[in-house]
């Protein structure tokens, strides 16, 4: 998801936004430029159908707030992300993390332990931010937390969890967006264990 939303604004940047119809553009014999609209119409598209079963809405609706949003300027991936979503990009995120440093992490959460799952360092922004889920040692549930190596830096995600939730939610993730943002990857998570205590 983040892949496609990416290559529709790279292919996106240079292109005249105003309306063909008002502009010069609707006379312009420029190849280069209809090949770029219709490749970043094409992306925006297919952004559309990966969201369209998850969000149970149409790929062009979907596609359409994706292009819209590239009309008016935007080329933020979580303002884009939040157009394709639906809803406004907020100004600042609903859920903010507390990041604490390794001592702190370790003084209220235990040292790291082999029987912790690492689901990759891939997430985020940047795609670097590790998430583990570190099993209750009593069983049942777990703790979800993520790493920042640029900050050196761990976050609680979600205390007490559903492991199967958590693997429910990454392998939803990895279709949606392998750079997913941490707390969108919470919020999954909370998704599928609700569904999980209801079934």
């Amino acid at each position: 998801m983040h892949d496609l939303l990416a290559l529709s604004s790279n292919t996106s940047r240079g292109l005249n936004h105003a309306a063909p119809s008002t502009s010069s553009i609707a006379d312009s014999t420029d190849v280069d430029y209809w090949y770029r609209l219709g490749l970043r119409n094409a992306y925006a598209q297919a952004a559309g159908l990966v969201l369209a079963r998850e969000l149970e809405d149409d790929p062009f609706v979907i596609a359409e707030r994706i292009t819209r949003s590239l009309d008016a300027g935007v080329t933020d991936m979580t303002a884009l992300r939040s157009a394709a979503y639906g809803h406004a990009a907020p100004t600042t995120s609903e859920r903010q993390l507390h990041w604490m440093g390794p001592k702190e992490f370790t003084a209220r959460h235990g040292v790291v332990s082999c029987a912790d799952r690492d689901f990759g360092a891939r997430w985020g922004g940047r795609g670097e931010q590790r998430i583990t889920l570190r099993p209750n040692p009593l069983g049942g549930k777990g703790l979800l937390f993520a790493y920042d190596p640029v900050w050196d830096e761990f976050a609680v995600l979600v205390s007490d969890v559903m492991p199967a939730a958590v693997e429910a939610a990454f392998r939803h993730a990895s279709d949606i967006d392998i750079h997913l943002d941490p707390v969108c990857f919470a919020e999954l998570v909370h998704k599928h264990e609700t569904k999980m205590r209801l079934s």
